[in-house]
């Protein structure tokens, strides 16, 4: 009995060190357990609110802290996707629906700023209210203007992704999942008579 209880204690130290040593290892710090499942997008306003995607449920949460979220808004198709904009909207590629939708800034407001896509995924927002968005299977970056027209600024991208504006809004990052890069060019579309195909 004394060495069944010692094998235990020696079993339960071996996972405690275990469990510390890969929180060291990961530098990363749990939060929000239990409290969003299957979280996909995430978006920090210029205010320091901060909201996260249910991808499942179609619903967006606001991150009060490490362990408390607020519901923000519901009704999305499995939202991918999200940024805050230049007002504090908060705009959201919708994955299942294959539109890009705005909430306003108290989620009280929602409203469909363009459609027609295959399967939005990444989306940014410049300072003038210029959306990007990455339709990931078709291979295509779209820009699409505060009225809702959207354009082609990229295509032939391979499975694209997440994107990022950079703070001077002088640069559009573009990563590529299935290609495993990342590619970058100015966020503007060029004139209609310019080659417009994304290359490696």
């Amino acid at each position: 009995m004394k060495n069944a209880t010692l094998s235990i204690l020696a079993i339960s130290a071996a996972f405690l060190i275990a469990s510390i040593s890969a929180s060291a290892q990961t530098g990363a710090k749990l939060i929000l357990a239990d409290k969003i499942s299957g979280s996909e997008g995430i978006a920090l306003c210029p205010d320091g609110k901060l909201f996260a995607v249910e991808n499942g449920s179609g619903k967006i949460f606001q991150i009060i802290d490490d362990e408390n979220v607020s519901l923000f808004s519901t009704g999305h198709e499995r939202a991918a996707g999200i940024a805050c904009g230049p007002g504090g909207d908060i705009f959201v590629a919708d994955y299942g629906s294959g539109t890009v939708s705005v909430v306003s800034v108290d989620g009280k407001q929602k409203k469909t700023l363009a459609v027609g896509f295959k399967t939005p995924n990444g989306i940014a927002v410049s300072a003038d209210g210029t959306v990007y968005m990455s339709d990931s299977t078709s291979g295509i970056v779209h820009e699409i203007s505060p009225d809702g027209k959207a354009e082609r600024l990229l295509d032939g991208v391979a499975f694209a992704n997440g994107l990022l504006i950079s703070p001077d809004g002088k640069m559009l990052y573009i990563a590529q999942t299935t290609a495993g890069k990342n590619c970058r060019r100015p966020p503007r579309r060029p004139e209609p008579r310019q080659e417009n195909h994304f290359r490696l």
